[in-house]
């Protein structure tokens, strides 16, 4: 917010000399406590003027406002005086005060000697009142020319404050009116034009006038909301389909032309009830004095009590409104003194306001007269009239001549008469600040987006939810490694398969790695001979070594071991100095394919050295210790309940070590260390499934070395009738695999398992989505015996079954119990396990729907098939899309096929990904689709039989931010909106209003004021 000039007597006396100080001196008044409408002054007196000038202060006080004051407020300064001990002192401070206008505050002759202590602020009757501190500052003019120059620069205040209100009238959060239409123009985003209006929680009766004239009731819109309305009655010569402000109107003509509304206790008005009655009028060209809108006991005798508003010739004035409204003892009227005309629709609204205590006349949205007038209750037993049928003769008010339109009765006190008269300023400012920012149209961000404009839904915040919900392609993918086939002389790469990178950017250097010999092992397995040189090093070098002697076995077919001529040497300059480097040579293999193997094999960074015709080969690993021990549970690493199993170290530490073992557990799995450390070994034992993490630390030469492993835990058995999930949860229901929608699913590319283990009880049943075959496999390896598929894919099925997504196990052998098989069943990793009693039944989330085989490796130069998994029906020769996504320097091509197979070409080093997509039909894809719906609180409340309602604005609001931010190429379904909409269902609205529409397309500022003239 701008900040506030400073006051005007605060500038002028600041410019003043010495000798006229003492009269320009000021004191602030500070407060005790900043909190409440009640608040203390901090204890202060004039010792210091005394003090700096030698004379004794004229004290004045002045309050000033530190806020725009919206209403009437009441205040109350307690203050003592040598001759009281304590007095009071109450003003009001107008409604419409701005910032920084200043007011004396009335002491009278106590002026002089009063000391204020307490200030009591109270707002308009039943709001929340303001708080003391933030909204009046107090300030004491400690002599006469400070109080001139208050007086003087009094004007200077209020004008000062005017001009922060149109500095500030820039940012969207302070504009208003026009000024607000000018920033949404900058964004081309106008206000929604004048519109009937919807559901409103204070409205009594809500008539549209869009009645036929086959009937002669006249209906009550709230009977759509409510379910109970006030219907009306029209006499016969009241027109229907008359041309009203939004579609029809009701016309009212000479002769019997009246509609009455039955008494009901909802149009009671007791002493506390609020009213406002609304409606659009056009006046007839002739005509006397008509009510149009009415609730009175005797339309003969205006002091008996109700209220009508009233057209005729009032005070001089043709066509000019009057509010009569008595409490059969006092009675108010307001004019609008104003002549109403007679070729467009006016806006006319009776407000009596009980929390304020006053009668208010709107036209058109301007206040045209109010009166404070304290009213009775103005309770009767006579019908609401629309229009009025005038057989008195003598009453005081006549027959309405003319068209009425969008008749609204409410148990408010109203303001603001949007959306009839147009978007409102808090309303249109909303979304400017919505569509200000940037928002990337992520379905996310579009749900963010909606409920932030939207608000509450039968009382759920966040009450829209969106999802994808198009017709998902069948995918899959298969990642794949190019490697080298040889590296020539003097070339380097990295695991990553990028040339040329130095050893320190993949490896770090001597200087980053905290070593101490003493964690280094002597290597003594087949990989490696030590001819010269020290046959130490780190444990993970161990690991590599020994996967590159098994690929020389497995890809050269030679099983004798490398010859290492430079292995750890303190003084070496490169890795080999902290034992994460090599160099090595083979007897019978090349160097540079020897190199090109080492890639392979896992090494971080691999050099074919020039000059010696050998490998240099290291690693980025950096750990000096390892956590052994775990022996294995059907799958997992442990299973819960089992005895403990001991945990060991490798290497083992230095006596003089210091060891610490803690326990990380974050999920459902629990485990605990049980006594102490002996040997290097501690024991863990394992509670409850899920996964838990062991960590290490040790304390070595003033360095600290850690370690750590997780473990999962596995249920040491599945009873009947329980269940498990994936991460350990125990209890779960289906519903943790998802729903059949969630993922693609075609039935031509399911992969049939044909596994010997898998005896198929119904035939067909055997085909299921690629990852619950991954799982299958997983599951047939764990348990090594045969395993009974009882049933699995159902074409004809409900829920996973019928998109291969669940299946029902038996044990195939007798050696396999139903609860065992459960626990290997969740070893395998299936998202969904239970145990029914009879059964083992799995569940998996969607995931890639096809299968792709083919080689893990491929070297540089090859060409190497890709395929989908074999199929049982159809044979083949559908349509697929190959495509292949490549990382860092990695470079792979396709022949370009399109059927069922295709020839991966690999270029350059690195991992590169082959995905596969098959279309949903020969048609092509469908366009993207997301599917915009309710919360799950709304979904169960509707379930419970509760209603559940969109505001016809909330629609609007949606349907706006829908097509702003609406992505090219993507479709909105918005069935489940419509559907609560109650509009929609009886034609008071469209489904696609117009206005809801961007115009970015149109060029220039868009005027976006209504200014029609109907």
């Amino acid at each position: 917010m701008t900040a506030p000039y400073p006051a005007a007597v605060d500038r002028m006396a600041g410019n003043l000399t010495v000798p006229f100080a003492a009269g320009a001196d000021r004191l602030p008044l500070r407060y005790r406590g900043e909190s409440s409408a009640h608040a203390a002054f901090a204890d202060y007196d004039f010792a210091e003027h005394l003090a700096r000038f030698g004379t004794d202060p004229r004290p004045r006080y002045i309050v000033t406002a530190l806020e725009d004051i919206p209403g009437d407020t009441v205040v109350t300064v307690g203050y003592s005086t040598p001759q009281s001990a304590t007095a009071t002192v109450t003003f009001t401070v107008p409604g419409g005060t701005i910032a920084g206008t200043s007011l004396m505050v009335p002491l009278g002759a106590d002026a002089a000697k009063a000391v204020l202590k307490t200030v009591a602020v109270q707002g308009p009757k039943g709001q929340q009142p303001p708080v003391a501190a933030g909204s009046f500052g107090f300030t004491a003019l400690l002599g006469d020319l400070a109080a001139l120059l208050w007086v003087l620069g009094g004007d200077r205040d209020l004008l000062a404050g005017h001009y922060g209100r149109v500095r500030a009238q820039h940012t969207v959060e302070q504009a208003t009116g026009l000024s607000l239409d000018l920033l949404g123009s900058d964004l081309s985003i106008p206000r929604f034009p004048p519109l009937p209006y919807g559901f409103a929680a204070d409205t009594i009766a809500l008539y549209h006038c869009e009645d036929t004239s086959d009937t002669v009731t006249v209906a009550d819109a709230m009977t759509l909301y409510t379910g109970a309305g006030h219907p009306g009655t029209r006499l016969p010569n009241t027109m229907t389909g008359a041309d009203g402000r939004f579609g029809a109107g009701l016309g009212f003509v000479f002769g019997q032309s009246e509609v009455t509304v039955p008494d009901h206790a909802d149009f009671a008005l007791p002493v506390t009830a609020s009213l406002t009655a609304e409606c659009f009028v056009r006046p007839a060209a002739v005509g006397g004095r008509g009510a149009f809108l009415s609730k009175h006991t005797d339309m003969l005798d205006p002091a008996k009590p109700g209220w009508g508003l009233h057209l005729g010739n009032f005070r001089g004035l043709d066509r000019d409104v009057r509010l009569l409204v008595s409490d059969g003892t006092t009675r108010v009227e307001l004019f609008a003194d104003l002549s109403l005309d007679t070729d467009r629709f006016h806006h006319i609204a009776a407000v009596l306001d009980r929390v304020r205590g006053v009668t208010r006349l709107y036209v058109n949205g301007e206040l045209r007269a109010s009166d404070s007038t304290a009213l009775g209750a103005l309770t009767n037993a006579a019908p609401l009239r629309i229009g009025f049928n005038d057989t008195t003769g003598g009453g005081f008010s006549g027959s309405f001549f003319g068209t009425l339109d969008e008749i609204r009765i409410s148990r408010a006190a109203l303001t603001s008469f949007g959306p009839v008269l147009g978007e409102d300023d808090e309303s249109y400012r909303s979304r400017l600040m919505l569509f200000r920012r940037w928002n990337l149209p992520t379905p996310t961000a579009i749900a963010d987006a909606l409920n932030g404009i939207v608000g509450l839904i039968d009382g759920v915040l966040d009450p829209i939810t969106v999802s994808d919900a198009y017709e998902k392609s069948p995918v899959g993918s298969h990642t794949v490694t190019v490697r080298p086939a040889i590296l020539q002389p003097g070339e380097s790469i990295d695991a990553l398969g990028r040339r040329g990178i130095d050893e320190a950017e993949v490896c770090g250097t001597l200087a980053d790695d905290p070593f101490d010999p003493r964690w280094l092992t002597y290597y003594s397995g087949p990989a490696a001979n030590f001819p010269v040189g020290d046959p130490r090093m780190r444990q993970p070098l161990t690991r590599a070594l020994d996967a590159l002697h098994a690929v020389l076995v497995e890809l050269e077919g030679h099983s004798e071991p490398l010859w290492v001529s430079g292995g750890y040497d303190p003084k070496a300059p490169d890795l080999r100095a902290v034992g994460r480097a090599l160099i090595v040579w083979h007897p019978f293999v090349p160097a540079a394919r020897l190199a090109a193997l080492a890639h392979r094999a896992g090494f971080s960074w691999v050099r074919h050295r020039a000059a010696t015709d050998d490998v240099y080969l290291s690693i980025a690993d950096t750990s000096v210790v390892e956590i052994t021990g775990g022996t294995g549970w059907f799958g997992t690493d442990l299973g819960a309940g089992n005895p403990t199993t001991p945990l060991g170290i490798q290497p083992l530490p230095p006596r003089e070590a210091q060891q610490r073992w803690s326990l990380l557990q974050a999920g459902p799995g629990r485990a605990e260390l049980l006594g102490t450390v002996v040997g290097n070994v501690t024991n863990i034992h394992p509670l409850a499934p899920g996964e838990v993490t062991v960590a290490l630390e040790i304390r070595l030469g003033g360095r600290t070395y850690s370690a750590a492993r997780r473990f999962t835990i596995g249920p040491q058995t599945l009873a009947a009738n329980h269940s498990i999930g994936a991460d350990g949860t125990q209890g779960v229901d289906e519903s943790i695999a998802g729903s059949p929608g969630d993922g693609a699913y075609a039935a031509d590319y399911l992969v049939t398992v044909t596994d010997p283990l898998l005896k198929v009880a119904v035939p067909g049943s055997n085909r299921m989505q690629a990852d619950v075959a991954d799982r299958l496999g997983r599951l047939l390896a764990i348990a090594g015996k045969p395993i009974t598929l009882a049933s699995g894919w159902t074409p004809t099925g409900t829920g996973l079954d019928a998109v291969g997504r669940a299946l029902t196990l038996m044990p195939g052998d007798a050696s396999i119990t139903l609860p065992t098989l459960g626990v290997m069943a969740h070893g395998a990793g299936f998202d969904y396990v239970e145990n029914t009693g009879t059964a083992i039944r799995v569940a998996q989330r969607a995931g890639e729907h096809l299968k792709i085989l083919g080689p893990r490796d491929v070297e540089e130069g090859s060409a190497t098939a890709f395929s989908l998994s074999p199929q049982a029906s159809p044979a083949g020769g559908r349509r697929v899309e190959w495509s292949v996504v490549a990382a860092d320097d990695a470079a792979a091509r396709l022949d370009g096929s399109t059927g069922e197979t295709t020839t991966l070409l690999a270029d350059r080093a690195g991992a590169i990904q082959v995905r596969a997509r098959a279309p949903i039909t020969d048609g092509g894809n469908p366009p993207y689709t997301v599917r915009v719906g309710l919360a799950q609180q709304l979904i169960d409340r509707e379930k419970a039989g509760t209603k559940v309602v969109i505001r016809r604005d909330q629609y609007e609001r949606i349907m706006n931010v829908l097509n702003e931010l609406h992505p090219i190429g993507v479709e909105f379904d918005t069935t489940v909106i419509r559907a609560h909409v109650l509009e929609l269902a009886v034609g008071q609205l469209d489904s696609f209003p117009a206005y809801t529409y961007p115009t970015y397309r149109l060029r220039g500022q868009h005027r976006t004021r209504p200014d029609r003239l109907d």
